[in-house]
């Protein structure tokens, strides 16, 4: 489990609030992963991309568990950092 931090921007009209989830790891390979979080009220998948050690950049996305499949509904862009050590 990892808890990662950032900005999450609601589409299309880019209002932004802070974060913070507890990823949990579904592929790791040397300075990428695939990360979800399954929230109570949302699905979050992110991207993770090994910086600088002890440092991940991770970006993804999130959307209400009600509105998944609705694809009249965008989706939140997550850009987001991990401190590992």
């Amino acid at each position: 489990m990892k808890n990662v931090s950032g900005i999450r921007l609601t589409l299309p009209d880019f209002q932004g609030k802070d974060f913070t989830y507890e990823m949990y790891p579904v592929y790791e390979k040397d300075w990428f992963s695939l990360n979800i979080a399954l929230d109570v009220s949302d699905f979050i998948a992110t991207a993770g991309i090994e910086v600088e050690p002890p440092v991940r950049f991770h970006i993804g996305i999130a959307k209400k568990w009600q509105y998944l499949f609705d694809f009249k509904r965008y989706f939140d862009l997550l850009i987001g950092f991990e401190f590992r050590f």
